[in-house]
């Protein structure tokens, strides 16, 4: 099915200019459109991450509705933590870096994935960190082509390999002998909500910031602009 959903990406004509334009070959466009794919309401088998805990907190509150029954789950909001360095036994590195410009297919890598028993994250916002060190390191993003929603959102991805087995269920996920706590859950109470929502309104995050609409800015910039002259 995903790979299908690739395939079908592969034949819009828009999205062929685009990659086009990047130098991007077609048999290497499968993560850069599932990233597109994944952020415009499409099923893939990534999941969202932030580095941001106010983008985070935005999108745990976001659209919330409090149980009229007291004292359940329903009453809480969660908001994960990934200790992405703690990948020894399960969550495997930098896909951008592993990978070294070769854009992997999914389903090959997929596959690698399924027989090693782990995932994978993908963020193209440490191509930085990797540069520090070899200053003559050319990597390729990955995921931020044509999708301004993943740069607003300060957003990587962990890939997901398995058909049938949600994240959670990865054993090594609860081998609490190995020393390395992989996620972290925090529950907040749902009546904290409007307090969240105005802390994060402090810091500039909505849905306007969030989920980028260029004709919306320049609407609002020419409409500021008027106001100013009429005054």
């Amino acid at each position: 099915m995903i790979q299908n959903m690739v395939n079908k990406a592969k034949e819009v004509k828009l999205l062929q200019q685009v990659f086009k334009y990047y130098d991007i070959k077609i048999d290497q466009m499968d993560f850069p459109l599932l990233s597109i794919l994944q952020h415009y309401k499409a099923p893939t088998p990534l999941l969202d991450w932030t580095y941001d805990l106010n983008i985070a907190l935005f999108f745990a509150i976001y659209n919330i509705k409090k149980s009229d029954i007291s004292n359940v789950i329903d009453d809480y909001i969660s908001i994960y933590r990934l200790n992405k360095n703690n990948h020894q036994s399960f969550l495997e590195n930098n896909l951008n870096f592993m990978s070294a410009n070769r854009f992997p297919g999914v389903s090959w890598l997929g596959g690698i994935l399924q027989d090693k028993n782990s995932v994978i994250y993908i963020s193209d916002f440490e191509i930085n960190e990797f540069k520090k060190d070899d200053p003559d390191l050319i990597i390729k993003p990955l995921t931020s082509y044509y999708n301004l929603n993943i740069l607003a959102q300060k957003g990587l991805f962990v890939f997901n390999p398995s058909e049938d087995r949600p994240l959670e269920d990865f054993p090594e996920l609860h081998e609490s002998e190995i020393g390395n706590t992989k996620i972290y859950c925090y529950n907040i109470n749902k009546d904290l909500s409007e307090l969240i929502k105005y802390k994060i309104g402090e810091k500039y995050i909505n849905s306007d910031f969030l989920f980028p609409n260029l004709e919306q800015y320049s609407k609002k910039i020419l409409d500021d602009y008027l106001k100013f002259v009429i005054v």
